[in-house]
């Protein structure tokens, strides 16, 4: 397999017309399979050695083709090439450098940059590390909320630590939202694995309750081993434990799970509570005075 081969094998059939002249094709040659139908004209410098629909992953190379040098697949689009799951976007996150303004692509969206080289992923497909990916989401992300809860996600799926996030955000210098930021790291640091987890402790210092413990291992009836959202020490010597449901919680598969494990959890001096992620988000003082009516004790923050 010689050069040019390999850098199709990479780019997954994408090349650019610069990379064709490099490799010794004419003019007229590119012409000529594009008349054939053998290949794909994708914008103004992309050429697909194909036809028909592109892949996903082929859609992020042509976006960084057609941006041109120094571009780098970003965020979102960065996260789900990493392994991220339950994120995904159609359109394509790409960065480039401040002087630079590619054309519109349709799918694609360009986003001028002061890049931090050693902030790129060791990867075939240019594109942001880990880290930086999910900082640079979560400082242009208009909603905090969904900022906060992708640095949750990137943790909880184990892509990264809330140590290795906090070391970026000093390398990163000035981002959108940085105090928020540098506070749901604190959280995560802290035991949070999503934004839930984060609810809950707001709740807790809102109406004065003792912070609970999260992710507690337990072994259930069945000898699964189980971790709890949060958890409660009672001062009557048994424990109250908080399990906050997601609107995927509304399947009747995962509801029936839920019953199951509600079950299995349940001892003499254990108690189990569910809320929906909607009652901690809106009526935290309602779950509160639940929580304090069943013997959770109370805290000066």
């Amino acid at each position: 397999m010689d050069n040019f081969d390999l850098l199709l094998n990479m780019q997954l059939g994408l090349v650019t017309l610069r990379q064709l002249e490099q490799a010794g094709f004419s003019r007229s040659q590119v012409r000529a399979n594009l008349r054939a139908e053998r290949w794909t004209r994708l914008g103004h410098r992309v050429i697909a050695t194909q036809t028909g629909e592109l892949t996903a992953e082929q859609r992020r190379w042509l976006a960084v083709l057609h941006a041109g040098d120094g571009a780098a697949i970003a965020g979102l689009s960065a996260l789900e090439e990493h392994g991220l799951k339950g994120w995904s976007r159609d359109e394509v996150s790409v960065v480039v450098a401040p002087n630079q303004r590619p054309r519109p692509l349709m799918g694609a969206r360009f986003h001028r940059s002061r890049c931090i080289e050693d902030g790129r992923a060791m990867t075939r497909l240019p594109m942001q590390r880990v880290e930086v990916a999910a900082l640079w989401f979560a400082s242009v992300e208009k909603r905090d909320r969904t900022a906060h809860g992708l640095l949750a996600a990137v943790v909880q799926q184990r892509l990264t630590t809330p140590q290795r996030l906090a070391t970026w955000t000093s390398r990163m210098g000035l981002l959108r939202g940085v105090e928020g930021i540098r506070a749901m790291i604190l959280e995560l640091s802290d035991g949070a694995q999503s934004m839930a987890e984060v609810d809950v402790t707001t709740m807790c210092k809102d109406f004065g309750l003792v912070r609970p413990k999260r992710q507690v291992r337990h072994r259930d009836a069945s000898g699964q081993v189980r971790y709890t959202d949060a958890e409660w020490e009672l001062p009557s010597g048994g424990s109250l434990i908080l399990e906050v449901d997601g609107s995927h919680h509304l399947d009747m598969s995962t509801y029936s799970d839920d019953l199951r494990r509600q079950r299995d959890l349940t001892e003499r001096h254990v108690q189990l509570v569910r809320c929906s992620t909607w009652e901690l988000r809106n009526e935290p003082d309602q779950l509160a005075a639940t929580l304090i009516r069943l013997g959770v004790p109370r805290a000066a923050y």
